[in-house]
């Protein structure tokens, strides 16, 4: 295993700057009763995203991210969500570092932070940011001047408009789903095929931990054939491969702790079933009977546990090429509907695509080439750059977060040399040779 790099007390210190901060410059007061039924197990679900599970109360979401910094900051509390954690302090952090220079240097930013503050669902508040932050970057550019933010309208309006290298330039940010239709629903289709085989080993005072590689969609294999196939390797202590599937079954013993522990975390996975999130394995699956008389509000739920007796996961992947595609599958319409909007102000213009990548699928080098293939076929399209701002989000074993960014650009009939802006998440202007397009450098 790398080590990777965590959070320092200093990163803890910038997270509580940057709420105070976001919080009075924008107007926000967080209900204490939320904060308090939320970090006590009450609301479990008040941050998720909606796309995993329905939040308790409708909310801003823009207040969903700050309590959920909050509780980071107020660690330990009885409920914590170390994934959620870290995208929205990273977040947090992006937008203090950000509004003071959309304030000072940006016209009519007022409608757009107002619909930051009020928008309900995570992908519409992080479209949203994803505005302020690629405009953000341009503002810093010498030769931009009167960068201001268009009013949506009935007909198709960019985001952005702006004097570049003085002529009048458009800009327009779209930001792909986190996870598409597909990915929801073979998550799911996983759960359901293992989760009750995981119960009976429960039942019967069996911890293990199972590897699944899929070579077929898991809706077509049968949770009896699945059983089957689990119990054959347990008792032949042998893998188990059939023409859908293959299983690895090893025996864990009892575990149990002396400090409270954190499930779901990076370091309980790893150090208990040898899963780091992101790599090699594209989920787990986990199942346990806890034991703990250590609970102190039997009102709401915890995830800290004493005991765990016993314990099974299934760490699983997806071995057929077709199926990993349909993964990295990005819905290009709403790239093409973007180049549209901007189509209808001109040729001088750019496309910003928000991204994000799962290490355990790896990058989309093909299936941004497929992406340019077309645009070269539909060669109406006049612009000057598309970027795709592809963000990797990491939670590591020591309870550190991070950000990283790789910007692929495509220069398009009206531009005359290479796009001004390509990061906008992380500093620093790093662009790439055509054989890493889709891919991005190793050296973020």
């Amino acid at each position: 295993m790398t080590q990777k790099r965590g959070c320092l007390d200093t990163d803890r210190i910038e997270i509580a700057k940057s709420v105070d901060y976001i919080k009075k410059t924008l107007g926000i007061q967080i209900n204490s009763k939320i904060q308090l039924a939320y970090e006590n197990g009450e609301l479990p679900n008040l941050v998720s995203y909606e796309k995993v599970a329905q939040p308790e109360l409708d909310i801003p979401a823009i207040e969903k991210m700050i309590i959920s910094c909050q509780a980071h900051l107020n660690f330990p509390v009885q409920y914590y969500d170390i994934y959620r954690s870290c995208r929205f302090t990273r977040l947090a952090i992006l937008l203090a570092k950000k509004l003071p220079r959309i304030i000072s240097h940006t016209t009519h930013y007022l409608p757009v932070l107002e619909k930051l503050t009020s928008v309900s669902t995570l992908d519409s508040f992080e479209s949203t940011l994803f505005e302020l932050f690629v405009a953000e970057k341009y503002s810093r550019l010498d030769i931009v001047e009167d960068l201001v933010f268009l009013e949506p309208s009935e007909t198709l309006t960019p985001d952005l408009k702006m004097v570049l290298d003085k002529n009048d330039f458009y800009v327009e940010c779209k930001k792909m789903d986190r996870k598409n239709n597909f990915i929801s629903k073979l998550r799911n289709s996983v759960c359901n095929l293992v989760n009750s085989t995981l119960r009976k080993f429960i039942i019967a005072n069996i911890s293990c931990v199972i590897e699944l590689e899929l070579a077929e969609d898991p809706e077509k294999i049968s949770k009896q054939e699945f059983e089957i196939a689990c119990f054959s390797a347990l008792k032949n202590n042998k893998s188990v491969e059939t023409k859908n599937f293959s299983i690895k079954l090893k025996k864990l013993l009892p575990y149990a702790c002396k400090e409270l522990f954190l499930v779901p975390s990076p370091k309980f996975y790893y150090e208990r079933y040898d899963y780091e999130d992101g790599y090699e394995w594209q989920g787990i699956v986990y199942n346990y009977s806890e034991v703990d008389p250590r609970k102190s509000n039997p009102k709401g739920e915890t995830n800290w546990h004493g005991d765990i007796t016993p314990d099974c996961a299934v760490k699983w992947k997806v071995t057929n090429q077709k199926t990993i595609q349909k993964c990295k599958r990005l819905n290009y319409s709403n790239v093409f509907k973007g180049l549209e909007q901007l189509q209808s102000h001109g040729v001088h213009s750019a496309l910003h695509v928000w991204t994000e990548r799962d290490h355990s699928i790896g990058h989309r080098q093909n299936n941004l080439l497929d992406f340019l293939k077309r645009l070269q076929t539909n060669s109406k399209d006049i612009f000057s750059w598309i970027v795709f701002n592809e963000t990797i989000l990491e939670t590591f074993i020591n309870g550190g977060f991070s950000i990283l960014e790789h910007a692929h650009c495509i220069s398009g009939p009206s531009s005359k040399k290479t796009s001004p802006v390509y990061n906008v998440f992380v500093d620093g202007q790093k662009s790439v040779g055509p054989e890493l397009f889709g891919i991005g450098s190793e050296e973020v």
